[in-house]
């Protein structure tokens, strides 16, 4: 299997210069030196994503830029976003450093820019330290700011690195997978004696498969698969080695096999979930909306389409273009499905955030009641509805909300720090104290989890591309 490439996203490009500040008189670095400007033609941008764990994006972080053997170093400041784009970069290698007040500084490096290209990488802070969980005093903030230390490169392995939509990204990947195996139709005529020798080959490479990845042996599981894939490209087959690849990180091989399994069989809608989740693993959260569109099209009765766009909604600052149509469409084929409410009120939420349409938060609240309604023990419905209501300062009702969240699923790290935040405007800063010393432990439990998971699929990744690696599907 190749090392193969996908063309990212363009971002829009940011140039801030300021000129002649002294550097007694501020702690902000120069952002963009004259003498580190390249020609256009070969001028490269980094983008710089800033985040805690949970994904949350930390704005106002500062972060500054070292070029190698130059003594002049560039600085700037992420966004309420946690982005931050330094532009007109000269070809070469760098070091990042990003600090923040009561976190411990993360570096990343050193690494290289090369010329006209586009470079991501993902910084995640960590709390300077652990006795600031016992303050007297504690702070608001509009999104939480505790977090355990990790950085990641995605460009070094064609997935996306830590960020807000990471726990989507494993979720999705595990709804995928879950579909691997047989589909139940039938093949339109009887197999030739050729083509029942090689399906049998490709059976015995496809259990083999099955067996390694039991064994936990997941590359020669992969290998196993493609073999089978190879030998009778089935959709099936297709689709299991694709789901093999996602599943440990490998998101630019899958996109490649789930494109081929796509092309042949134009009408499998696992096949477009497999290849929105690619996407949507490689950041590219366009592509990975539109083939899940495409899904949700091609089988509108079929819910489970509408349950991977909605999760991508949930993940997503603001819901890509589709989706919220979609999960109307959704909501509106099955009425009574608590998710079907759920997602279609998480995309309305999203929208209503830039131009604060009280129509549309009004229909938000409904169907967050209809959802909990439906399915009373809901604990995403209840949040959400926490959300909302503390958004509209009404922290009694938000506590009680943010509280049967708590009580449907205990381990909901931002169920608590919510919580937590109510509790503060109501004067209740026990209890406010308390949830907060809960979403420090269940967000070091999910860190250090994400971070095994990672290291996994990072493994499995470099191993894969190091060996002779197989050529892609046929």
């Amino acid at each position: 299997m190749r090392c193969f490439q996908v063309t990212a996203k363009p971002f829009r490009s940011l140039l801030i210069a300021v000129m002649g500040l002294a550097l007694a008189e501020s702690s902000v670095l120069v952002l963009v030196s004259e003498a580190q400007s390249a020609p256009s033609s070969t001028a490269a941008t980094l983008q710089i994503l800033v985040r805690d764990s949970q994904g949350h994006p930390l704005g106002h972080a500062t972060l500054q830029l070292e070029p190698q053997g130059a003594t002049q170093k560039l600085a700037g400041q992420t966004d309420t976003h946690g982005q931050y784009h330094f532009t007109t970069l000269r070809p070469g290698s760098y070091m990042l450093r990003a600090e923040m007040a009561g976190y411990a500084a993360a570096s990343f490096g050193p690494f290289v820019v090369q010329a006209g290209s586009l470079k991501t990488v993902n910084l995640t802070l960590s709390p300077a330290a652990a006795s600031q969980n016992n303050s007297a005093t504690l702070q608001f903030f509009d999104q939480p700011q505790f977090t355990i230390a990790g950085v990641t490169d995605p460009t070094s392995l064609g997935a996306h690195g830590s960020n807000a939509t990471a726990p989507a990204k494993t979720d999705l990947t595990r709804e995928v997978v879950s579909l691997a195996g047989p589909t139940t139709s039938s093949s339109p005529a009887k197999p030739s004696a050729d083509q029942q020798t090689l399906r049998a080959a490709a059976e015995h490479h496809h259990l083999l498969a099955e067996s390694e990845e039991k064994q936990g042996h997941s590359l020669d599981a992969a290998r196993e698969y493609e073999r089978a894939a190879k030998l009778e490209p089935s959709e099936a087959n297709l689709f299991d080695w694709g789901a093999e690849l996602l599943l440990h990180g490998a998101a630019e091989p899958a996109i490649q096999v789930f494109s081929q399994g796509n092309g042949r069989f134009p009408e499998s809608v696992r096949m477009l979930l497999g290849l929105g989740v690619a996407c949507f693993a490689q950041g590219d959260r366009e592509r990975a909306a539109g083939y899940l569109g495409q899904a949700s099209d091609l089988a509108p009765a079929n819910p489970r389409p509408y349950l991977f766009l909605g999760k991508i909604a949930q993940a997503e600052s603001s819901p890509s273009p589709g989706i919220a149509e979609r999960l109307e469409r959704f909501a509106r084929l099955h009425p009574e499905d608590a998710q079907a409410n759920y997602y279609y009120a998480v995309a309305l939420w999203k929208q209503s955030q830039n131009n604060r349409d009280a129509g549309k938060l009004a229909q938000v609240s409904v169907l967050l009641h209809k959802a909990i309604q439906l399915a009373p023990s809901f604990a995403a419905a209840y949040l959400q509805l926490g959300i909302l209501q503390a958004d509209q300062k009404k922290y009694p009702e938000a506590i009680a909300s943010f509280q049967k969240a708590i009580a449907a699923d205990p381990r909901q790290p931002d169920a608590h720090y919510r919580l937590a935040q109510a509790c503060m405007r109501t004067g209740d800063q026990p209890k406010a104290r308390a949830e907060m010393q809960l979403y420090y432990q269940l967000a070091k439990q999910n860190a250090q989890q994400a971070e095994r998971e990672r290291s996994h699929m990072q493994q499995f990744v470099y191993t894969l591309r190091s060996q002779n690696p197989p050529s892609q599907p046929r």
